[in-house]
Formats: structure tokens, sequence, C-alpha cells
């Protein structure tokens, strides 16, 4: 008797979990923006060339310092639409990035998936804008949250992946910065913590 007792309590108790989980899901953000920015003393088409071909992501790319043995994969054309890099790890999980989208010197879209731990896809989007020298280097990260665990994911997504755009970008900075060692390395760093949200 106790024991069918204590069944039920432990029905009761998953059922409404799993309702609060569902209903809350319904007003949680379908997708979710998080992004960084940092300035750097290096003309616009040299930055600009860096990101475009994802080959030359493991000069700075923040997960190498996570798994510096994981493995990574390229296909097609680099620097062109539908380039792909793909990478494979058991830190880092699994997921490709493909190149959707490129506007000379100032944007560049991907698509990303990430297959493991966790089914998840966004948009890795890069912003530049060029002044007196310095370039400003934006990169967002814009995921489609699926319902109903998605969208509660989101709400850890920026804890998640914005210490890894910061130190990849302070990276970035580094590694552009020390290829003309004659210039002034510059002290601008912005960190937009506040994500973006849009709701759909």
């Amino acid at each position: 008797m106790k024991s069918f007792k204590w069944l039920k309590l432990t029905g009761g108790a998953v059922a409404v979990f799993l309702l609060a989980l569902l209903v809350g899901g319904l007003f949680l953000p379908q997708t979710k923006i998080v992004q960084r920015s940092i300035a750097i003393r290096s003309d616009v088409h040299l930055v600009f060339n860096e990101l475009k071909d994802y080959q030359n992501w493991f000069q700075w790319r923040p997960w190498t310092e996570k798994e510096p043995t994981a493995s990574y994969f390229y296909e097609g054309s680099p620097g062109e639409v539908g380039f792909t890099m793909g990478w494979s790890g058991e830190v880092i999980g699994e997921g490709s990035l493909t190149l959707l989208e490129v506007q000379e010197p100032s944007r560049i879209e991907g698509k990303l998936e990430f297959r493991k731990p966790q089914w998840l896809t966004a948009k890795d989007i890069w912003e530049l804008t060029e002044s007196d020298g310095v370039t400003t280097v934006k990169w967002s990260n814009e995921a489609s949250l699926d319902y109903p665990l998605g969208r509660w994911l989101g709400l850890y997504l920026d804890s998640l992946v914005g210490p890894d755009y910061e130190r990849g970008l302070e990276r970035l900075k580094n590694y552009l910065e020390g290829l003309n060692p004659n210039i002034a390395p510059t002290t601008g760093h912005q960190n937009t913590k506040n994500q973006k949200v849009i709701e759909q």
C-alpha cells in the first residue's frame, strides 16, 4: 500500500514537472542572439579574409584550447559560399559550419549545426566596420530554439556561448595585431552581455 502511494506521488510530481516544462516553453522565445564585439587595429580587408576562410580559424579559435585533440575537416572552396568546416571531439561535441553569405568586407554569415551533445541550429554572423585603421568586429550567434527543451536551453545560451566568443575574439585580436609588430595594440574590448532576444 505504501509502495502504491509512493508511486502515485512520484507520478504526480513527474506529471506536474512535464506540464510546467511544456506550458512554460510556450512563453519562451523561439530565437535568441548572443553577441560579442572587439576592436582590432588592423585593415578591415585583412580581418575579413581571415574570417571567411574557416581553415584560418585554427590560429585563434577558442575550442582548440578546450580540446586540442579534436578533429576538423573541410569541404568546398575556401572562402566561398558552401565551404564547410566540421568538427568532432569528446569535449566540444560534433557539428559543422557552412558559409552561406559573403559581403566583402562587411559581413559573413554561416549556418551552424550542432549534433552532439545537443542538436541545435544557429546562424553564425560576423559584421565588420573600420574607422581610422581600427576594425570593430562583431560576432553573433542567432540560435533557433526548438520547443520545448531548446527554448529552455536558450535561457542559458549566453553563459554557454558568450565566454567562448569572448576568448575567440581576444585570440583573433592578438593574432592579427601580432602580424604587424609596428602598430600599437588597441585596448577596446566590448562584451555585449545583454543578449538580444527575438520573439516570434
